[in-house]
């Protein structure tokens, strides 16, 4: 796969499902640290060509390459997650001084990667040290409040609102260090997503299995390990055990329904009296 990446005859979609599986079966299976470094190296070595020209313009691409490049950062970032904190402060010093750079880029998904790549690196940071500040975080600071409220004509309003969704998100996980908070409901259960290292792992997983994320969650003994979920869940003995009986049910429906009557027939009484 890593030829396959690697090789610009390819095709651009190959070589972008080539780095999206990379960064799954390292996450999963690596051996050491040292492998997943080296597939991290590769992956680098096909995002890092958007990164700004000389001149500090944005280099351009095909939408097809862009996919490419959005893979590999996204591939890149998974692997992040797992890093022990001496690579942690590795990758700090070497890639969040260049990494801003991608938030130019004309592709919403590639700026919305680079975003959680920052966001990913200083909540790492923070870990070790909570007064982490990083490079140039005023100026970092401005971008990302520029991309979070940005309002301009050329952008399509849907990628106009999932890129203020990501980074008034990104902006607050770098600027007050406010954990992402979200909730991933399947079946009788659900998942918080209450850091950056969740929820890059998640999304790994939704982007890979699809509509079958939720199927995995349930069953597939090794996601309910990382997301630490446990054993899998009997459904039909865990509905059984809280279900409330029919009668139950009849009476709590009976009592609301009167309560809201009666709430109305007040309601019609004043408008008679005002009338």
């Amino acid at each position: 796969m890593i030829t396959i990446m690697n090789d610009k005859s390819a095709a651009a979609a190959a070589r972008a499902a080539c780095a999206q599986a990379l960064g799954l079966i390292c996450f999963i299976a690596a051996g050491d640290m040292v492998e997943v470094v080296d597939i991290m190296t590769s992956l680098e070595k096909i995002f890092c060509v958007a990164y700004l020209k000389g001149d500090g313009t944005s280099p351009s691409h095909s939408a097809a390459l862009q996919a490419l490049h959005c893979a590999a950062l996204s591939a890149w970032t998974l692997l992040l997650s797992i890093a022990p904190p001496s690579k942690v402060q590795e990758f700090v010093k070497t890639h969040l001084p260049k990494l801003p750079q991608l938030l130019q880029s004309d592709d919403v998904n590639m700026r919305i990667a680079a975003g959680e790549a920052i966001a990913l690196l200083y909540e790492l940071a923070r870990v070790d040290d909570e007064e982490f500040l990083g490079h140039n975080l005023d100026s970092l600071c401005a971008r990302l409040k520029q991309l979070a409220t940005e309002s301009v004509k050329y952008i399509a309003k849907n990628d106009k609102r999932k890129q203020r969704s990501s980074f008034r998100d990104i902006l607050r996980g770098v600027e007050e260090a406010e954990a992402p908070n979200d909730t991933v409901r399947f079946s009788v259960e659900e998942i918080y997503l209450d850091s950056w290292v969740k929820k890059r792992q998640y999304e790994a997983f939704k982007d890979s299995l699809g509509a079958g994320v939720n199927q995995h969650l349930q069953e597939n003994e090794l996601l309910r390990d990382i997301f630490s979920l446990g054993a899998p869940i009997d459904v039909a003995a865990y509905n059984k055990q809280n279900k409330i009986s029919r009668f139950e049910r009849h009476m709590y429906n009976s009592a609301a329904f009167k309560a809201r009557t009666k709430v109305r027939s007040k309601q019609r009484d004043k408008r008679t009296v005002t009338a």
